[in-house]
């Protein structure tokens, strides 16, 4: 897997309006922390004029940070069932007036539901919403050839979705963390359950197959300080994989 170095990059005005929202309504901590986070997440994007699809987009903040961004249009599927916060669709819609983005659409569906026509997409977002495609299959997925076969379908069609070197954007907790094997409460993302994940080296193998390449595996920071596969099982356990639409 290659490594790449990090670097800030300023917070457009939309963007600053975004975070701030959402900061005050007890979403994220800090302006800061979001800023970076998203900065992390879209790093290598540039956004001007592509199309984005956003899978399992909750309340949107990445959609619309997406668009303020330049994205032409970017379409966010949240299906507010399992696997999902309910009420989602009133913030989103809420932010996405305030912030005039007029070029941002929430389609109340899961991605097995969601039929685009023709359209196409220069970005494909998931993030932590890649165990959720199918769950059962999830759980499963390193030891049932039927759920491998599931996830391979789901790909695929994520796959057809995609322009030609689109990028693919993953954001998950891994399956591996030490509290969790030693029994006890992860502090730090306690909501987690590990046993419905799977690690990114299971999922860039499985996306590979269904052609996406070029992987990248970042994993979360500590501070300022990235994190490397090691580091992260004592924390969360957090990972971004990118790769490219072949």
């Amino acid at each position: 897997m290659k490594n790449r170095a990090l670097s800030a990059t300023p917070i457009l005005e939309c963007e600053r309006k975004l975070y701030e929202m959402a900061v005050a309504e007890g979403h994220f901590t800090s302006v800061d922390n979001i800023a970076s986070y998203t900065d992390s997440l879209f790093k290598w994007v540039n956004f001007a004029d592509l199309t984005v699809l956003d899978i399992g987009a909750g309340r949107g903040f990445f959609s619309l940070a997406a668009a303020c961004r330049g994205a032409r249009t970017v379409i966010s599927l949240e299906p507010e069932a399992d696997g999902s916060t309910t009420g989602v669709s009133h913030v989103f819609e809420r932010f996405r007036e305030r912030l005039k983005l007029d070029n941002v659409v929430l389609q109340p569906c899961s991605l097995s539901e969601f039929e685009p026509g023709n359209q196409r997409f220069d970005v494909v977002l998931l993030h932590h919403s890649i165990n959720h495609l199918n769950e059962d299959a999830c759980m499963q997925l390193r030891s049932n050839p039927q759920a491998y076969a599931d996830y391979l379908a789901i790909f695929q069609k994520i796959h057809a979705l995609s322009n030609p070197n689109a990028h693919l954007i993953v954001s998950d907790c891994a399956r591996l963390n030490l509290y969790p094997l030693l029994g006890l409460h992860n502090r730090y993302v306690p909501t987690i359950e590990w046993h419905k994940h799977q690690d990114p080296l299971t999922w860039s193998k499985l996306l590979r197959r269904c052609g996406f390449d070029d992987p990248v595996i970042r994993w979360d920071r500590f501070g300022r300080y990235p994190m490397n596969r090691f580091t992260a099982f004592f924390f969360t356990s957090l990972f971004c994989l990118t790769m490219k639409r072949i």
